[in-house]
């Protein structure tokens, strides 16, 4: 019989493909009998694999020296360090450097990719007791399995062991003698690959440039040691090579199942300490996709089937992306469990919101991040209009202070992206400059394109995108509203609820 949970995953793609699926026009190709089958299986089959194809892509992108290259002829801050090893940036992020993946503009990033493949690694943080902190551990499918942080594992120093699923030794004999400070603490869940992303967010406290660097100073101390180099006191160890993707942008599906296959090839899917998925992938091996499977023996016709299905699916994610959670006054709570939706069974989710809207996601006792594309009549935001949210004293979003905890509202145009030279692009609670508040200790964010003049105290601007085909995006928006260390309000209950972006004439 088939896991109940993956039948029940089998059920919500199917729902979801008649949901989000574009209707049919006059040039669609045939896809009855047969050649039917294969296009419903290949679309189930990308939105289940799409965070191997992106999160591939990435790795190549921000490991090798040519995915630097190649980002900074783009334009935006290059992100790169070979694996195993962090990249800090610098500052935070900000409309003349970002890229996708909606990143936040309230911690500093320290990113790395790891290989877990030959031996386990050691990661090292210092004290942090004046601010926010973790460090996400994600896997190749987007998932998170584990932190280390303020509220996981506390502000004290400490040598975490990061080994791979199938790692059964023992760091009882390494520790044997060694200071406690120096000892490697074997605590965290082990991870359902041996390729998995580090997410570093080190928090602001004021904003001013001084805490910038004080937090500079954090992130340097977050590094990564090879089991063998630590126990030997060397560093040897030569950093593996990513995956070259056949493709370097999501957006062009051509060529995607090949980078999936051979992702999923070497990170298969469904290997214990995850939720057993064999079912799922032997019906799309059927067609040729998954582990160990090769789409050279596939006729022309099903090629062409298979790149049909590879836009529609994606276009599916990017519909789905805005449109899962609950409502409440036009924001969307994200699902309670958020960061870990394809062990839930829900690879929607987990290709839409957590990988191609922000690459992974937080759990929700960590972070909550709320989102909404519409006003309060329900209709897309957009920069040809003009609008107000207003916060009164008792209704900002909650959030457990002993924790640092904080909240932000941020601005994105449609291709999850800071907006292009904005001057105006976030809130941040925790920032000196959007501290005041109004008589009644509440606050006004107005939103529109230009600076609006005389603001009074606790009042505060958001400045919306103009039309611009050459950069690829319209005047339409989103925004995301962030709550670290969310009270359980927001975290679990849903109780809080969010003020409505109304429209202003």
């Amino acid at each position: 019989m088939k896991n109940i949970k993956e039948q029940k995953a089998g059920l919500q793609i199917q729902e979801n493909l008649k949901k989000y699926a574009a209707p049919s026009t006059s040039d669609t190709p045939d896809i009855s009998g047969l050649s039917g089958n294969l296009y419903t299986l290949a679309v189930q089959a990308y939105i289940y694999a799409f965070p191997w194809l992106y999160l591939t892509e990435l790795q190549w992108l921000w490991t090798s020296e040519a995915g630097k290259a190649i980002q900074e002829q783009g334009g935006g801050q290059a992100i790169y360090a070979p694996i195993n090893s962090f990249w800090h940036a610098p500052e935070l992020a900000s409309s003349g450097t970002a890229t996708g993946g909606s990143p936040n503009t309230d911690t500093l990033y320290s990113l790395a990719w790891c290989d877990l493949s030959e031996e386990p690694l050691v990661l090292s943080v210092p004290e942090v007791n004046d601010r926010y902190y973790c460090i996400e551990l994600s896997g190749i499918d987007s998932d998170t399995f584990g932190y280390v942080g303020v509220r996981a594992t506390g502000t004290a120093a400490g040598n975490y062991l990061l080994a791979g699923p199938n790692w059964h030794g023992s760091v009882a004999r390494y520790n044997e003698g060694k200071a406690t400070a120096d000892q490697i603490l074997d605590v965290l869940p082990r991870p359902f690959y041996n390729s998995i992303l580090l997410m570093g967010r080190t928090g602001i406290t004021t904003g001013t440039q001084a805490d910038i660097e004080a937090a500079n100073i954090i992130q340097q101390q977050y590094t990564l040691t090879t089991l063998s180099d630590w126990v030997n006191g060397t560093s040897n160890s030569v950093p593996p090579k990513a995956q070259f993707p056949f493709d370097l942008t999501y957006s062009n599906t051509e060529g995607a199942w090949f980078t999936i296959n051979r992702a999923m090839t070497l990170c298969p899917p469904g290997v214990y300490p995850s939720i057993p998925q064999d079912q799922l992938i032997q019906l799309f091996a059927q067609i040729g996709i998954g582990p160990n499977q090769d789409l050279r023996t596939q006729s022309p016709e099903n090629l062409e089937i298979l790149q049909r299905a590879a836009t529609d699916g994606l276009e599916i994610l990017k519909k789905a992306s805005g449109s899962l959670g609950t409502i409440v006054n036009g924001w969307s709570y994200p699902p309670i469990y958020m960061g870990r939706s394809g062990q839930m069974g829900n690879y929607l989710a987990r290709g839409a919101f957590q990988a191609l809207a922000g690459i992974t996601a937080n759990w929700t006792e960590e972070a909550v991040y709320l989102n909404t594309i519409v006003d309060s009549e329900g209709q897309n935001l957009s920069g040809s209009e003009n609008y107000t949210i207003e916060f009164t004293e008792d209704s900002f979003p909650p959030f457990e202070s002993s924790n640092h905890g904080f909240w932000s509202i941020t601005m994105y145009n449609n291709n999850y992206q800071l907006v292009p030279d904005s001057v105006a692009y976030t809130v941040n609670s925790n920032a000196l400059e959007y501290r005041a508040r109004n008589s009644e200790g509440g606050m006004t964010i107005l939103i529109q394109q230009d600076e609006p003049t005389d603001m009074p105290e606790g009042t505060y601007w958001l400045q919306s995108p103009t039309a611009n085909e050459s950069n690829d995006y319209n005047d339409g928006f989103f925004m995301i509203l962030r709550d670290y260390m969310p009270t359980p309000s927001v975290a679990s209950t849903q109780t809080w609820i969010p003020p409505s972006v109304t429209k202003t004439t």
